[in-house]
Order: C-alpha cells, then structure tokens, then sequence
C-alpha cells in the first residue's frame, strides 16, 4: 500500500470535483485515516468508480472500509 499510496494521492487529488483529499496513517499500521471531500456527488461516485479500476483500487480490494458520507449545505 505504501508503494501505491503517493499516486493515489495524486490522482485523486487531481480529479475533477475533489476539494480535498488527505490518507494519514495512525498508531495502528493497520488503521488508516482519511479524509475527502468532493463538490457533490456526481464527484464522489467518478471517484468511486476510477479507484475500483486503478491500482490502488485492486490492491485494497479486500479491506475493510468503515466510511461516513456526509452532504454539507449549499
């Protein structure tokens, strides 16, 4: 994953929609937090969709994601 992580980071982060997007390991190696942030849903779900197919997507295709969506006011 650490291999993989920088260009994940770089593409995402150069989407189109993405207003903010930051992977920041924790005390557990197993356990990473982040933190993104997209200008509406449409967004989110090309995202969604460009991970699934890229690289990164396959290699952490079997992890465990525990998420929250929230949709912030206009």
């Amino acid at each position: 994953m650490r291999r993989l992580l920088p260009e994940h980071v770089r593409l995402t982060r150069a989407e189109a929609g993405c207003r903010a997007f930051d992977v920041r390991e924790t005390r557990n190696p197993f356990v990473w937090d982040v933190s993104e942030e997209f200008t509406d849903e449409s967004a989110f779900e090309a995202h969604q969709q460009r991970v699934s197919n890229s690289p990164w997507g396959r290699a952490t295709a079997g992890i465990v994601r525990r998420y929250s969506v929230e949709h912030l006011p206009d």
